[in-house]
């Protein structure tokens, strides 16, 4: 029995926010679960957001992502995320580092965004090691959530500079 079912109030609290679940596709920015031995030997694993990379056998490659601009250990800095917000962060943050991750998929859990191409232009720069065609997967999903737009003198503005105008309606 819900003993709140008749209070005046209760459909002027706000809603909880929907948590959707990570559908565990390639370049998909996800709430994951990454072990980091190197500070925490003993660590089970601590959720930050990461973008999937690429498929391997059954687990993904991950880029962790983190709001700590340098590592604890030696305090070298991190490279910061150039557009935090197409990526569906709220705050600014860094790359992890710059090597992928192995991720199990039960540690892959909430949908957070998609990868950007600036994020993409970030993640080459950092010399990130991927096969050519693990690029054109996280390139055509960039695309796919994030397109371009046509810079002005390119073909597609040619087009729509070839167009007639429209004839004056007499009247």
């Amino acid at each position: 029995q819900d003993r709140y079912r008749n209070n005046p109030r209760r459909d002027a609290r706000p809603p909880k926010p929907v948590r959707s679940i990570a559908q565990k596709l390639v370049g998909e920015v996800a709430t994951v679960k990454i072990r980091n031995s190197n500070e925490n030997t003993e660590s089970a694993g601590k959720g930050r957001p990461g973008i999937l990379l690429r498929e391997v056998d059954g687990h993904f490659d991950v880029m962790g992502l983190s709001r700590q601009g340098e590592y604890k250990t030696s305090g070298a800095a991190r490279t910061p995320i150039t557009d935090h917000a197409a990526l569906g962060l709220h705050v600014p943050g860094h790359y992890w580092g710059d090597k992928p991750t192995p991720m199990s998929r039960a540690d892959i859990d909430v949908h957070i965004g998609w990868v950007s191409h600036a994020a993409l232009a970030d993640m080459r720069k950092l010399g990130i090691q991927l096969p050519a065609e693990a690029w054109t997967a996280l390139d055509a999903r960039a695309d796919k959530h994030h397109p371009k737009k046509p810079k002005e003198g390119t073909d597609s503005g040619a087009r729509d500079a070839a167009k007639p105008e429209p004839a004056p309606r007499a009247g």
